[in-house]
């Protein structure tokens, strides 16, 4: 999936934020413990409330593994409206 495409689903809303990961992916989000399983992100998000958007995500470090598998790292500010809060970013993305 292109980074802009990746963004937009991510700012939109919560399904197309949830159609990002598989059944048995892992976050490490703003929350002191992992997420594991789609339903356990799901709640993840959704607990962040409705203002919540991504403010700025520049493109990351792309290092590719296998043909079908990346990494990527990064940094990304969130916004819950003006309050921004910065992350750094980790994806392991799957052809």
């Amino acid at each position: 999936m292109l980074h802009a495409a990746r963004v937009a689903a991510f700012s939109r809303d919560l399904n197309a934020r949830m159609a990002l990961y598989t059944d048995d992916a892992t976050l490490f989000g703003s929350k002191p413990r992992l997420s594991v399983g789609k339903a356990a992100i799901r709640a993840n998000f959704a607990a962040l409330g409705p203002l919540v958007s991504v403010r700025r995500y520049p493109m990351p470090a792309i290092a590719t593994l296998s043909p079908d598998v990346a990494a990527t790292a990064g940094h990304v500010d969130f916004a819950d409206g003006d309050t921004v809060m910065p992350y750094r970013m980790t994806w392991v993305l799957v052809k």
